[in-house]
């Protein structure tokens, strides 16, 4: 096996194998956080969105006494029912 002469610089290939390694470990875990933190805003979001759907519901009752009439080729979900209780249910359910 050869010595590595004192006077002799720069860095083998293992060793710059290994900083790359290392630095790629480190992006990755950065950008799994990253994830993370998208996924929460992107369901605060929805969660905002459906708020605004209950509040506008509530305006349209105020104004009018019933709720908006549903389209024939909307999608109706079964466990809503057109109530805002329903939204209301839902958002604690989220948010526990």
């Amino acid at each position: 096996m050869r010595r590595r002469n004192v006077s002799q610089q720069g860095f083998t290939l293992i060793e710059l194998l290994v900083v790359v390694l290392i630095i790629l470990v480190l992006a990755g875990m950065i950008f799994k956080v990253a994830g993370l933190i998208g996924d929460k805003a992107a369901r605060g979001r929805a969660i905002a969105d459906i708020q605004k759907i209950e509040n506008a519901l509530n305006e349209y009752y105020s104004a009018y006494g019933i709720y908006p009439p549903v389209s024939q080729n909307a999608y109706q979900y079964e466990n809503v029912g057109g109530q805002p209780e329903s939204f209301q249910r839902f958002l604690k359910d989220k948010n526990d």
